[in-house]
Parts: C-alpha cells; structure tokens; sequence
C-alpha cells in the first residue's frame, strides 16, 4: 500500500511451526522464539520450531499469517535455513501476499531436508517480514504582517497563538522545524529543517517517496533535496472493519480535504450503507464511486463475513490542480545510519495578502519496513 495509513494498533501474528520427518509422525517437543516490535506495539512474530531435527529427515514448515489490521504488499520469506538445510524440491522458501484482510488466517508450507552432520550442531533458521506503508504529518503555520506582529509582540500575546500539529502512528518519524518559532512576520525568509529517524524494532533501509505540500502563505526559494512540482490527484487507501456498530474514521485528511467517514450497515449482499461528512450514501458495492467536492470516493472491496463482520476498503482520490506548484518531491535517496538519516533544509518565503494567515504543511511518506527474526534448532546425528 502503498502503503496505506494505517487506523489504530497493528498486530501481526507468523506463527512457524517445523514438523519432523519422523515415521511415526509425532510432533517432537519445541522451543520459542518471539519477536517483539515494542516501541511502535504493532508486530509480533513469534516462531516455534523443533528442539531437534536428524540428519536425513524431511521436516515440514508450515507459516500461518493473522493480522489484526489489513495490510498491503506483505512478503515473508525464509532467507537463511543454513547450510545443512535444503530446500525440497518444487518447494517455496517466499510468499508475496498483495493484502490481507484483517482476522483472515492464511497459511502457507514448505519442506526442508536436514543435510548430514559429523556431529550434533546448532543450526539457525532466519526468516523476515516485510511490507509497505505510509505515514503523514502536518504542522500550522501563522504568519502576521508586521503591524500585527509588533501590537501582538507589545502586548505579550504572541505566545498566545496556537500552532497545530499531527503526525500518524507509523515506526517511521519525520519532524518539521523552524529556525526561528511561529508566528512569522510577512515577506520574510524562513528556513524549514526536516529531520527523518525511527525508533522501532525493525528495520527502515531507505524511504520510497516522501512529498510535501506547502500551504499558499509559503513561497518555494530553494530545497535541495526536493523538487518543485505541480501536484496532480492523489491517493489514499482506507480500510474500515465493521462489527454491528457504526464506525467512524476521525478526520481522514486526503491532501487539504477532510472526510468523516461512517458505516451503518453492511448486507449479505456485499451493500454498504454509511454517512461522509453526514451525508447519507445507501447501496454502495465493490466498483461503484460517489464524489465528495474535489475528492473521489471509490469502492475497492465490500466484503460482508456473516455475523456482522465485515470489511470495506476505500480508495480516495483528491484531484489537485496540476498547475499549482506547491509540491516538493523528495529526488535523493534517504539512508539510515544508527535508525537516522541526514537532515533536509528548505528556504522559503512568507507571503500574505490579510493581517493574519494561517496555513497547514502536509507531509505524507511511504517506506517499506522489515522485521527479521531466527530460530535454533539443534541437528543431530541418526
């Protein structure tokens, strides 16, 4: 997804289980192994194997996948089961899964064959997983002419002004700053820093896009790290788990347009029936697509489960003015060092035409994210 941002807390379950070849077919005893991405709390991996496997034997590898959340172009892969584990022929070691609904199990297997030993060794099976997501942040900006600035200023009310900001829960963090502190006095240089760092368990290599879009009381100077383009429509993939009871998204910002999505109902017939901004839309299916302003709303997936359960996935689509350049494009490669990359810096310009301005900077980034684990299993001799 890209990918999409991700509503609420994501738990994602891989559960391993290596099965020994044995002839009786009886599970041996096995060891755990778990994986815990706690600074953001939205993975878990947790793999069992067997305390042994012997030399000659065929050992099944089953991976079960049951994510609490959906998620998009997830991978899981066995990237390393050591060199005294083989692959059996005509079997997969990667899984390419485009999305996965939330709660809906899926299971994948695969066999390996335990190479000869000279003596009993521990041995290590190393697995990853990886997929895409997205993160977005904003940050107010005031900008006041100078008249407004100076009365504020002698009366010590300055501090007064509000300065609103978001940013979605995501193990990818990118902070916008200034060198001096909002408000701005007009037709002023500014300079914006923007700072890329995580703090997660897994592991960020780089960033695939990150855009930000200016509000109209910030003029582009120059960006080094960014170019300036015209932005054209734009994006963003939402899904909604229905249970019975209306849900409601809170303010789901597409570029400038906000919408306040809420499911009614949801049939047996794959129908849903819910309210944007508190206007009613009835008998929406898979395919069919109502316009919200500027925004469309496009019907990607309604899925009804029995037992009101179900899951709705929107694509909404704001169409932007392509003339307006008011867009900078990240156009260099964003590495991590110690889960931090080097800073950006842009010079702008204030620009306004009323005593008081306010703006909102919209930043919006898509990554891949990896979390790799690995499990011991002793291989013996017959």
């Amino acid at each position: 997804m890209n990918a999409k941002k991700m509503t609420g807390i994501l738990s994602l379950l891989l559960l391993i289980v290596l099965v020994s070849g044995c002839t009786d077919n009886i599970f041996l005893s096995t060891l755990k192994l778990t994986v815990v991405d706690s600074a953001v709390e939205q993975i878990s991996v947790i793999a069992e194997v067997p305390a042994f496997v012997r030399e000659g034997k065929t050992m099944t590898c089953n991976i079960l996948l049951n994510p609490e959340t959906y998620m998009q172009n997830l991978s899981v892969s066995i990237y390393d089961a050591s060199p005294f584990l083989t692959l059996e022929e005509g079997q997969a070691n990667e899984w390419i899964v485009p999305y996965l609904e939330t709660n809906r199990t899926r299971t994948f297997q695969t066999r390996y064959v335990a190479k000869e030993t000279e003596f009993d060794q521990e041995i290590e099976l190393k697995f990853l997983v990886e997929y895409t997501s997205n993160m977005s942040a904003s940050e107010g900006i005031t900008i006041l002419d100078e008249f407004e600035y100076e009365d504020k200023y002698s009366k010590g009310t300055l501090g007064e002004i509000s300065h609103n900001s978001f940013e979605s829960e995501s193990p990818l963090n990118i902070k916008i700053s200034f060198d001096e502190g909002p408000p701005f006095i007009n037709d002023s240089r500014v300079l914006m820093y923007i700072d890329y760092s995580y703090a997660a368990e897994g592991i960020i290599d780089s960033l695939d896009t990150v855009e930000i879009v200016l509000p109209q009381n910030l003029k582009y100077k120059d960006c080094p790290d960014y170019d300036l383009v015209g932005k054209g429509p734009i994006e963003k993939e939402v899904v909604m788990n229905w249970q019975g009871d209306p849900v409601v998204t809170e303010s789901v910002n597409v570029g400038s347009s906000n919408l306040d999505i809420t499911i009614n109902s949801v049939t047996t017939s794959n129908k849903v029936d819910l309210e944007i901004n508190g206007v009613s839309y009835t008998n929406q299916t898979s395919g069919s697509e109502i316009s919200i302003g500027r925004t469309k709303v496009y019907f990607k997936d309604v899925i009804y489960y029995g037992t009101n359960n179900a899951v709705v996935i929107l694509t909404l689509n704001l169409d932007y003015s392509t003339e307006d350049e008011r867009t900078l494009v990240l156009n260099k490669e964003k590495k991590f060092i110690n889960k931090k990359s080097v800073q950006s810096s842009c010079e702008l310009e204030t620009l306004i035409d009323n005593p008081i301005s306010t703006g909102t900077i919209e930043l919006s980034a898509d990554y891949t994210y990896r979390i790799a684990g690995q499990a011991e299993i002793e291989l013996r001799k017959r």
